[in-house]
């Protein structure tokens, strides 16, 4: 479903308050408590993508420097969670090609790329949470730019 307005709600109005929610979304993926982290890697960084497209939608209201400023945040952003989301990635593909090919291939064939790409995945697991969750001030920055 697309986003809409709701009545009596001017244009600023409805893209800050969508801009939030995509946001608050986002937030709510990179929660220690979800169940499957790659997707909700990859479910965050669908949310950073429709956040950077309202940007673009409303960059000429915004003006130049608000809008590179957010843009190279949320890009920032959804960069370092591609990070997680490319080893996971490469990781699920390389097993279901093993699956695929497994009655032509000896047990154990590829152990030795497996274990470099989950070794790789879970550095870059690692090193997200060293590095906090998410953006410091995203939301707060975006309730006063947008």
């Amino acid at each position: 479903m697309g986003y809409r307005l709701k009545e009596h709600e001017d244009l600023s109005e409805g893209t800050r308050r969508i801009a939030l929610e995509q946001i608050d979304e986002a937030l709510d993926h990179l929660k220690p408590t979800v169940r499957n982290k790659d997707e909700a890697v990859h479910d965050a960084r669908v949310c950073i993508k429709k956040v950077r497209a309202l940007l673009r939608l409303m960059r000429e209201s915004l003006g130049y420097e608000t809008y590179k400023a957010e843009d190279t945040s949320y890009r920032d952003a959804a960069r370092a969670l591609s990070k997680v989301r490319d080893s996971a990635a490469m990781l699920e593909i390389f097993d279901k090609l093993i699956e695929h090919f497994s009655n032509q291939l000896s047990t154990g064939a590829f152990a030795g790329v497996r274990a470099p790409l989950l070794h790789s995945q879970k550095m870059r697991q690692q090193d997200r949470k060293s590095r906090g969750r998410s953006s410091p001030g995203a939301r707060e920055r975006s309730k006063t730019s947008l």
